[in-house]
């Protein structure tokens, strides 16, 4: 109750006299009370104050301009004599901005004892009533607890919003309409859940056991007279008392013992885990906990194997040969695996010594080593499964998940089962897509261009060279009524050192010492190139390619059926000898020997047709020296009879008359300067000719094709 004065002191408290001085007392207002007549006291007066003056109380009521706030006010709810109390602490915060709010709060306070106490006691009075009435309806509902009321997601731990609005509203009635408001959290709540794991070593057997704990809060009362103040004191109870349990059902038992009743009782009613269960349950209740979950397990490998393992067999654990030439299927398969109980004789093999098969050694296996002798008991069942007539490398890839699965898991959970005592959930089990797939993807799709000649030689030894160029892509597998069985161990037979284990990568010098990317890729290139080389090789082989070459060039309609029949031959072939598709698109012909006559003729007319030209344009050369020549001599000599004359003539006349003999002397030479039209070669129509000539031979060879064509 001190703690609670104290505190609400800050709020409203006594003073000795109703002298109010701000800087001493702070912003506020002195209320009397007259404690006799339990009134406000608004008009004093000499006479009233001389005979009531002893009944009088006064009261200072701080005021804010916003909501004090009070914290920590310590309350406690009992439910009646029982031993159900919760404690809490109380935040509340209450707003007095007037006089005339000032005078109400004394006057409200005083009726449920003196003002200062007041407040106190009237929240004390709605809290017991609030939380009665919560309690009640928990009662009302068997499967509620009023500790779920304090463990609400949304609120910090400890706080009911449901407490906090109750008590809320009934205060604001109290307090007549007075800005209030009121918040409950339990005192030192604890943590509702508890989580951990916990290893406890048993020295005298050097064994170590591993323990799982999951708690749930459920009686308060009991927490409190335990005195642990904080989840860490719930833990190391529980630790202390799972040492206890361990050390009391485990300690002293053999290695058989353990194995044989450790999960399941067969020499005793309750099984070991069991036992310990219960010891470590009777101490989560002592302390007003309620053990949601417990697993315990000691560290043998053994008894990890009945409780169950995960075991993971991915493409590291080998792969499986579905065809004749050694093309495999990795598979990846998750699975858990559990010993049966009461069939020890049958999964002994299991936990042999490495040394002695026929000695059990169950502390020294590991649960490695289990997985291990585990995963051989399932790459056998595989191996045989996936060997079957029936199956292929195809079928594996293209209809693994209806006829291949089912098998595999059929026969593994049956022979674990059967012959080793395991029981087998298959989590997952799929082929990972082999080496020979992700080759027969990269062929795909890439057009690989073709180019080769061929001479074709008429009966009297003349002949022409004719070149032939295409392209050809890789579809994929051929489709047969077979489904594709055989086209894919045809296919697989090739090794060009794509797979990582083909010995190519060992004797080819080009893919020795590179890793497994750039030995895919120049596997790749070295397939297509002799793919390619076996087209050619193919297309020249073909008795459909000897026939008259007119055959070929100058009739349409038969190189058409002609090319028909050899695309078709060739593509036949391939399928046998690759087990592959090709689309090899038809093939463009030229007649070598034509083209380079038609190229000697062209060089040889532009050469001669250089050639007059040049010996035109020296003449002309020549020729403009010489004019030049002649124009500079007969400038000089008109320039020297000029300036004879002026040095001769006496009068004008004599020099027109100069100038006009000069002229007739000389008319028949021109002495307009040349432009640069004139001084470059005349175009004549002999040159014209030639080229004209030219061009006819250029046409001639296509012209003379169409025309074949037509006949």
């Amino acid at each position: 109750m001190h703690e609670s004065v104290s505190n609400l002191s800050n709020l409203i408290r006594k003073v000795d006299t109703n002298f109010h001085n701000p800087r001493v007392h702070g912003e506020g207002f002195v209320v009397t009370w007259n404690k006799k007549t339990n009134q406000i006291v608004t008009k004093q007066g000499l006479l009233s104050d001389l005979f009531n003056k002893k009944n009088y109380e006064y009261f200072f009521v701080k005021s804010h301009t916003k909501p004090i706030v009070i914290s920590k006010i310590p309350f406690e709810w009992h439910e009646g004599a029982s031993e159900i109390a919760l404690e809490f602490y109380a935040t509340f915060q209450l707003k007095i901005t007037d006089q005339t709010e000032a005078h109400k709060l004394v006057e409200i306070l005083s009726m449920s004892g003196t003002p200062e106490k007041g407040l106190f006691n009237l929240i004390d009075k709605h809290l017991h009533h609030c939380m009665s009435k919560m309690y009640k309806k928990c009662l009302d509902s068997q499967n509620s607890n009023l500790l779920d009321e304090f463990y609400q997601l949304e609120l910090q731990r400890g706080e009911s919003s449901e407490l906090n609005t109750s008590v809320c509203e009934q205060m604001q009635q109290e307090l007549k309409g007075m800005d209030f408001n009121i918040g409950f959290t339990l005192r030192n709540a604890p943590e509702r859940y508890a989580e951990f794991k916990y290893s406890t070593k048993i020295k005298e057997t050097g064994l170590e056991v591993t323990s799982e704990c999951q708690m749930t809060l459920n009686n308060y009362q009991a927490y409190r007279k335990s005195e642990i103040s904080d989840i860490e004191g719930v833990v190391a109870h529980m630790k202390a008392g799972i040492d206890r349990a361990i050390r009391q059902h485990i300690l002293g038992k053999s290695e058989m013992d353990l194995l044989s009743n450790f999960k399941t009782a067969t020499s005793q009613d309750v099984s070991i885990s069991d036992q310990v269960k219960n010891s470590v349950k009777q101490q989560a209740t002592a302390i007003g906990y309620e053990l949601n979950s417990f697993h315990t397990l000691p560290n043998i490998a053994p008894l990890r194997l009945l409780n169950g393992l995960m075991l993971t067999f991915d493409k590291e654990d080998g792969a499986f040969k579905t065809g004749m030439f050694g093309s495999r299927v990795r598979l990846n398969i998750r699975m858990e695996v559990k010993a049966k109980e009461g069939e020890f004789e049958k999964y002994r093999h299991l936990f042999a010594s490495s040394e002695n098969d026929n000695q059990i050694d169950l502390l020294a296996i590991t649960q490695a080593q289990i997985l291990d002798r585990i995963k051989v008991l399932v790459h056998d069942i595989c191996k045989e499964v996936m060997l079957n007539d029936k199956f292929n490398h195809y079928k594996a890839l293209s209809q693994f998940e209806e006829l291949i699965r089912p098998q595999l898991e059929g026969e593994i959970g049956k022979r674990l089962s059967e012959q080793h005592g395991l029981v087998v959930s298959i989590k997952s089990l799929m082929a990972v897509e082999s080496e020979d797939a992700m080759r027969l993807e990269e062929l795909r799709g890439k057009k690989i261009p073709i180019q080769f000649k061929h001479f074709f030689g008429g009966q009297d030894g003349i002949g022409a060279e004719y070149s032939f160029s295409g392209a050809f892509e890789v579809l994929g597998l051929v489709v047969s009524d077979a489904g594709g069985e055989h086209s894919w161990e045809t296919f697989e037979k090739w090794d060009f050192g794509y797979r990582i284990d083909s010995p190519e990568r060992h004797t080819n010098t080009a893919l020795k010492g590179n890793d497994d990317r750039v030995c895919k890729k120049l596997a790749i290139e070295n397939e297509l190139e002799d793919i390619k080389q076996e087209v050619i090789r193919l297309f020249k082989a073909s008795t459909l390619l000897i026939p008259s070459i007119t055959l070929w060039v100058n009739k349409r309609e038969y190189n058409a059926k002609l090319q028909d029949e050899l695309l078709s031959e060739v593509s036949a072939l391939l399928r046998r000898s690759r087990g592959m598709d090709l689309l090899i698109e038809r093939l463009e012909i030229k007649d070598e020997s034509l083209i380079q006559a038609q190229l000697d003729s062209r060089d040889r007319k532009l050469k001669s047709i250089a050639d007059v030209d040049s010996m035109r344009l020296e003449q002309r050369l020549v020729d403009l020296k010489q004019s030049k020549d002649e124009k500079q001599k007969l400038a000089d000599e008109v320039t020297e009879r000029r300036l004879s004359f002026l040095r001769d003539s006496d009068d004008f006349e004599d020099l027109l008359e100069e100038k006009e003999r000069i002229e007739n002397d000389y008319r028949h030479l021109n002495t307009k300067e040349s432009t640069i039209e004139e001084l470059l070669p005349a175009p004549n129509s002999h040159a014209s000719s030639d080229i004209e000539e030219l061009a006819d031979v250029l046409t001639k060879s296509n012209n003379q094709w169409e025309t074949n064509d037509e006949k």
